[in-house]
């Protein structure tokens, strides 16, 4: 329960960092950085990915409210200043997702086969 508990906390400070990138306007953002918008997206999101995989245990649920989070965090840069929401970026987010979760899948089945 204690390790539960300390993956929450994680969750929801990583949760609380992305936000708060989003909630930069686009003015403050230098233009070498937006070069690189979809690295940037899909390292955030990876690691998003496993820090909700620690918590959840449970592929589907993860890519759910990865896939939420990010949707939700496109709708918000909308409403800030220089900012847009941007499908693509989701997308990026989904896919950095998917690739975290299939690579825990792997790891896993890995670690599985070799105890046998």
């Amino acid at each position: 329960m204690k390790r539960r508990n300390e993956y929450l906390t994680i969750l929801i400070l990583y949760s609380i960092f992305i936000f708060a990138l989003s909630a930069t306007p686009g003015k403050d953002i230098p233009s070498d950085v937006t070069h690189y918008s979809f690295l940037f997206h899909f390292v955030l999101y990876f690691g998003y990915a496993i820090s909700a995989y620690l918590f959840f245990k449970n592929y589907y649920h993860t890519l759910i409210f990865v896939a939420l989070y990010a949707a939700t965090d496109e709708f918000h840069q909308y409403f800030v200043p220089s900012r847009h929401c941007d499908p693509m970026d989701w997308t990026v987010d989904f896919l950095a997702a998917l690739v975290a979760l299939a690579i825990i899948f792997l790891v896993k089945k890995r670690l599985l086969n070799e105890k046998r």
